[in-house]
């Protein structure tokens, strides 16, 4: 239920008619025609710009399916956008003596309305309660031509299509008591003025002229000082935010309070500063950007104050400590009294960001801790810290480099468990993050395809694979920890094998795991069923399955792992896919700690060998290079891999239409840069269709060599 929009439908064939109607009606009441563009009329603001625009549509009839004699409807939509004018709807009802339906969408509280003005309309369902919306939906979808256009969107539209529509707009509109469709009142015209005078006095810096407005008007005083420019890394701007310091601090908005600090540490009020973090509270990670652009321009000491501020804080992020222990390193004496207690915190989040460890082993030898030191390389090497090799030669890590412990820190077993991160919730502990062997398979459907049935057919393949009863639990919407039985499992895959081309569908298995979230255990399974746009033809959506496995599997028998990988392929009409290793996180729109924004976020956090990128469901691409990647039959001519034999480093195996290439006998970990099997010649071939997204991260192979494809598995695995 997350449609804002509203229209009227006039039941006619004129569309001539019913913009004259339009237009007289507006002229009546005194407005004038817009000298600008409708288009870029902004939603909601008749009432404060007296703007108001239409697009109204050709005569069509309903977008469902039809009678022979369905009736013409001439659709309206306004640049309000979230509601239509039941007061225009009614004129054109009486003038044109024909129905006028209106109906209006507020999915902020799950309530859509529909009536009929005039007389011979068509029967309409009950509305006007959350329970009503799905037969309001319906009809507008199955009756009515044109349903849900957000009108500020069509200036994205291209002119073309745009072409039979009939677009203009009014400016001026008066103001009417008690009508939903008014210009700006009195008092409103009078605040406009105002605000005008402040913006010009603060942009000549006028801090007496700001001052004595604020006094002449005390109704306008929140106004006044809520408008103020927030960009005070302008001097100018900074000294009039600065004029109204007290104000703001007993604003208590966190969004005027964070520019306040921001502009007293930069002209060196500390005392202001420490009071506008104790307001902030919580929100003080909002600095969070302000001293990184400290820590970036060097100054480093200036960074501490401000991202100690925010490490001391309630929610700090795994990027504040990161860059905190960064400019520790390089902080003059003497060095801050919480050193040691923030780089114990640093050292506690390595999990998560293993490029903590490296800074903080730095700036644990700063101030002479050499057995802390020592201790966060062990934990770099550990968790998987990609950028390994540079911290056998960082200069500032020398004092120890000659330190049998330094060197033996580098030759340590790697175990897996090592990657796993958890956090406390609800008093106990849970995993948020699980190293795993994942399998995905793409689909792209195009008109009249449905792809429920391979997808259905993969996960029961999967099924009759993975030993009984490893999957316990599923998920409902939000709603994880539902016991998972054999009937449901049938059920699902029976309404999912059944889809419609129009039709979504979600699906996820886990172990077992809390009503909260779903849990990245060992096995588990996501299916997502994405249907067709039945009003864009053009529209190719994006299904997908992902299949989880213990990472193990894959190093104690890889010919067995790849050949189910292909097996499994065989039964889906794939356009991309791969099988990797991936850090699987927790799924949960509930549960948030300070793990979880960023564990999703930057894959430069996890070993080169982790490269299966989820990003690839959000666009039509290449997929990420990783030990066994899929390439559709399309995918692989556009990139010219048709022939396997071509394919010089990785393995290259036919598979259905398509190609499979496989970067290494074992999957690549890439705990060091000579640990990535053939994967930079797989991303290099696969770079002229990479996706934007995770375009910054898969180009760190563009000039990596290649390492042996005869790999070994991790010793420890």
């Amino acid at each position: 239920m997350s449609l804002n929009v509203g229209a009227l439908w006039v039941r006619t064939g004129d569309r001539d008619r019913v913009v004259e109607l339009i237009r007289e009606y507006w002229n009546e009441r005194g407005a004038q025609p817009t000298t600008t563009d409708p288009l870029q009329i902004s939603p909601l603001s008749i009432d404060e710009s007296g703007q108001l625009g239409f697009a109204v549509a050709p005569p069509a009839t309903a977008a469902g399916p039809v009678e022979a004699d369905a009736p013409l409807w001439v659709t309206v939509y306004d640049s309000q956008r979230y509601t239509a004018d039941s007061e225009l709807a009614a004129h054109l009802a009486q003038v044109m003596g024909v129905p006028v339906v209106v109906a209006e969408f507020s999915g902020s509280v799950d309530i859509a309305t529909i009536e009929v003005f005039g007389e011979g309309g068509p029967e309409v369902p009950r509305s006007g309660k959350p329970k009503h919306w799905d037969a309001v939906e319906n009809f507008v979808l199955t009756q009515l031509p044109f349903p849900f256009v957000y009108f500020n969107q069509l200036h994205q539209v291209e002119a073309e299509e745009l072409a039979n529509w009939v677009i203009f707009g009014y400016e001026r509109v008066p103001y009417r008591k008690k009508s939903d469709y008014s210009g700006p009142s009195p008092d409103e015209e009078e605040r406009q003025r105002r605000a005008a005078s402040a913006s010009e006095l603060a942009a000549q810096g006028d801090t007496a002229g700001l001052r004595a407005l604020w006094r002449q008007y005390p109704d306008f005083r929140d106004k006044l000082v809520s408008d103020l420019d927030r960009d005070v890394e302008d001097e100018t701007k900074r000294r009039v935010y600065l004029e109204f310091a007290e104000e703001i601090l007993a604003a208590r908005s966190y969004w005027l309070v964070n520019p306040l600090a921001e502009a007293a540490h930069r002209i060196g009020d500390i005392a202001m500063f420490e009071r506008a973090c104790a307001v902030l509270g919580h929100h003080v990670s909002s600095l969070e950007m302000y001293g990184h652009e400290l820590a970036q321009a060097g100054r480093y000491d200036e960074a501490v104050q401000v991202l100690g501020k925010i490490c001391s804080g309630p929610d700090p992020s795994v990027t504040s400590f990161n860059n905190l222990a960064h400019c520790l390193t390089y902080h003059s004496d003497p060095m801050p009294a919480l050193t040691g207690h923030w780089l114990t915190e640093a050292d506690a989040r390595g999990a998560a960001n293993p490029h903590i460890l490296h800074n903080s082993a730095c700036a644990w030898l700063r101030i002479g801790d050499r057995e802390r030191a020592i201790a966060a390389v062990e934990s770099a090497v550990r968790y998987g810290y990609p950028l390994i090799d540079r911290v056998r030669t960082d200069e500032d890590l020398r004092a120890v480099h000659d330190d049998p412990r330094f060197q033996a820190a580098f030759d340590r077993e790697f175990h897996f468990s090592d990657l796993t991160v958890t956090a406390p919730f609800r008093s106990e502990t849970v995993v948020v993050a699980r190293p795993l062997l994942t399998m995905r398979f793409f689909v792209e459907a195009g008109p009249g395809a449905r792809v429920g049935e391979p997808l259905a057919a993969v996960v029961r393949a999967y099924l009759d694979d993975v030993p009984s009863g490893v999957l316990s639990t599923r998920s409902v919407g939000s709603d994880w920890g539902l016991p998972l039985s054999k009937s449901r499992i049938d059920k699902d895959l029976e309404r999912l094998r059944t889809a419609g081309q129009y039709k979504w569908r979600r699906l996820a298995y886990r172990g077992a795991t809390d009503d909260a979230g779903g849990s990245p255990t060992p096995y588990g399974v996501d299916v997502a069923l994405s249907g067709r746009d039945r009003y864009d033809e053009a529209d190719v959506p994006i299904s997908w399955v992902r299949l989880l496995f213990p990472a193990v599997e894959c190093y104690a028998d890889p010919e067995a792992v790849a050949a189910r990988f292909r097996r499994y392929a065989e039964l889906v009409p794939f356009t991309a896919g791969g099988c990797g290793l991936e850090l699987v996180t927790r799924d949960s729109s509930q549960f948030g700690s300070w793990w979880s924004e960023e564990l999703l976020q930057g894959r430069d956090l996890q070993p080169l060998g982790f490269e299966h990128h989820p990003m690839r469901q959000f666009g039509h691409g290449a997929p990420g290079p990783t030990w066994l990647t899929l390439l559709g039959p399309g995918l692989a001519a556009d990139l010219g891999l048709t022939d396997p034999s071509t394919v010089v480093g990785p393995t290259a195996t036919a598979v259905g239409n398509g190609l499979c290439l496989r970067a290494a006998t074992y999957p690549p970990l890439g705990l060091d840069r000579a640990d990535v099997g053939t994967l930079p010649t797989i991303a290099r071939l696969l770079r002229p269709r990479r996706l934007d997204r995770p375009a910054g991260h898969y180009a760190r192979f563009d000039e990596l060599p290649d390492g042996p494809y005869q790999n070994r598995p991790p010793r420890g695995w």
